[in-house]
């Protein structure tokens, strides 16, 4: 398992979470499977904990990933500001899953950068904002960004909590970003996980 999920970094967001009395999943502009993927993920497996867990992305996912759980549970800046602002203002945790950089999430950046919430970065690309993270994991040598939510997961020891729903948004974001397994940021680690998120009876 990569090792950017240490146990001190892992204490400090069972904190975060604990606390929380809202959180919001963030992603980058025009989103691919990879982003939706992680987003969802993570937001399947927050919510069946209980968590008080909302998705907020810049806009819309492209037709061939609006069949995925939960798509429809992502609200969009560009289409309903007037639900997302407020959202991210009132946050108390914020997952700003992959990109780098808030300038990536387009007219987003500003409502991110003036929130007081807590940002936890989650991602795969170079030279990440270390100084808008309040918690950092970072790790270029992974698939994708779902590659590395499975990872969290796994080192906040609840897999048995990835379920039909946050197995397949994971896997198709693993998918899509290593072309089907054909990229060569395709590793034992990311087959590995593949089939164990397969034993979830996930619809591929």
């Amino acid at each position: 398992m990569t090792s950017i999920f240490t146990a001190d970094k892992i204490k400090t967001l069972r904190k975060l979470l604990e606390e929380a009395k809202l959180i919001v999943i963030t992603s980058h502009r025009s989103p691919d499977g990879d982003s939706i993927g992680c987003s969802l993920g993570l937001y399947h497996f927050l919510k069946k904990q209980g968590f008080p867990v909302v998705v907020c992305h810049p806009d819309i996912a492209p037709g061939f990933l609006q069949w995925m759980p939960g798509i429809k549970d992502i609200n969009l800046l560009e289409s309903e500001p007037e639900i997302v602002k407020p959202l991210i203002a009132d946050a108390d945790l914020i997952f700003c899953l992959d990109y780098h950089h808030p300038n990536r999430t387009g007219k987003m950046e500003e409502l991110l950068v003036e929130s007081k919430a807590a940002k936890v970065i989650i991602d795969h690309h170079r030279d990440p904002n270390k100084d808008f993270a309040t918690l950092l994991f970072s790790d270029i040598t992974s698939s994708s960004t779902s590659q590395l939510i499975y990872d969290l997961i796994e080192s906040l020891e609840k897999t048995d909590l990835i379920d039909e729903l946050s197995g397949t948004c994971i896997y198709t974001g693993i998918v899509t970003d290593t072309g089907s397994f054909r990229f060569s940021c395709t590793s034992a680690r990311t087959h590995h996980i593949a089939g164990e998120i397969q034993k979830k009876g996930i619809h591929t």
